[in-house]
């Protein structure tokens, strides 16, 4: 077993979505409390523009179609922890939450499958435990070229059976 640390996160996309997330709240705080707590013109051009108003909305509308995972990869002498987790529901819903700890050797095959115009990106990792096999998918849209390149060329490299789609 090699004593290497093999990490991969998204590390590069997601905080910029979270910040602009951040952003679109404190817009929205703005807009309101220019609303209820003045008389004046700000609060009628709010009035009168509210299409404008909501058109930022349009972004995390945009996003939900693709699911705002972080995502990370540890292989720490050989053994894989892999950790997805959706940005808003992930604390509340196990659903928008998978984890895979594993042996490396273990894993079979992995494919990538595209969806959405290719915006989002699903990581399908084949493995066998207890003499079955299991097939888990992580939602790697918000990770950068170079990390996907990284990614599967560490599976790649690592894996018994190297193929991918």
């Amino acid at each position: 077993m090699s004593s290497k640390v093999k990490r991969i996160k998204s590390k590069y996309i997601f905080p910029k979505i979270k910040f602009l997330y951040i952003a679109i709240f404190i817009f929205y705080f703005f807009c309101l409390t220019i609303f209820f707590l003045t008389n004046g013109s700000f609060e009628y051009f709010l009035k009168q523009h509210l299409e404008f108003i909501f058109l930022p909305l349009l972004i995390p509308f945009f996003f939900s179609f693709l699911g705002v995972y972080s995502f990370s990869f540890e292989n720490k002498n050989g053994l894989v922890e892999i950790n997805n987790q959706c940005m808003l529901f992930g604390d509340f819903n196990n659903g928008f939450r998978n984890h895979l700890i594993i042996p490396i050797k273990n894993i079979s095959g992995f494919s990538l499958t595209s969806s959405f115009f290719g915006l989002r990106k699903t990581l399908a990792i084949k493995f066998q435990g207890n003499s079955k096999k299991y097939k888990k998918g992580f939602n790697i849209s918000l990770l950068s070229k170079d990390e996907t390149k990284n990614l599967f060329d560490h599976l790649t490299n690592n894996t018994t059976n190297n193929k991918y789609a």
